[in-house]
């Protein structure tokens, strides 16, 4: 997630489940996940994490590019879009600051950019950024006077295997 000062974003989790269609003999493909993410916002002087989990769906198109007979390296764009369900909202009370942090149930969509590196025949390395255009939390402190939207952002690394 992306967001204020008083704000830092903790690691969580992305899972996916994925096809690919080859679209031409050039390496051309169509993909599809099926996926989930946490989004994980942490309250820096109170460290309490709000988190919201997102079922999201990525149309991709992308080209595998080979390097030699095993490995190949498949660079993939498209959008995702996908529905947050939101955890407890996090109020903290420090020094002056009164301050509130919440992930939103909503919609979330945006672009989905990444690569997939291909070792052996069916096993790969893929490491994508997800960027979100809505915006899914609020984050607010009394004392500065501060009222920030936040939306999603994710860096992504993870194995597969491809049947």
């Amino acid at each position: 997630m992306h967001g204020s000062s008083g704000v830092s974003f903790t690691s969580g989790f992305d899972g996916s489940l994925g096809i690919s269609v080859p679209l031409s003999d050039n390496g051309l493909f169509f993909g599809a996940e099926l996926g989930c993410m946490s989004y994980n916002a942490n309250m820096e002087w109170e460290n309490n994490i709000a988190v919201g989990i997102c079922f999201d769906i990525a149309p991709s198109v992308g080209i595998k590019i080979p390097f030699s007979e095993k490995i190949h390296l498949a660079p993939y764009v498209g959008p995702y879009i996908g529905y947050v369900i939101s955890g407890d909202d996090v109020h903290g009370n420090w020094d002056k600051h009164n301050a509130y942090l919440a992930i939103k149930d909503g919609i979330d969509a945006g672009i989905n950019v990444g690569f997939e590196l291909f070792l052996i025949k069916s096993f790969f390395i893929d490491v994508h950024f997800k960027k979100g255009f809505c915006k899914i939390g609020k984050f607010e402190d009394t004392y500065y006077d501060v009222v920030e939207n936040l939306s999603g952002q994710k860096i992504a690394l993870g194995i597969g295997f491809q049947f």
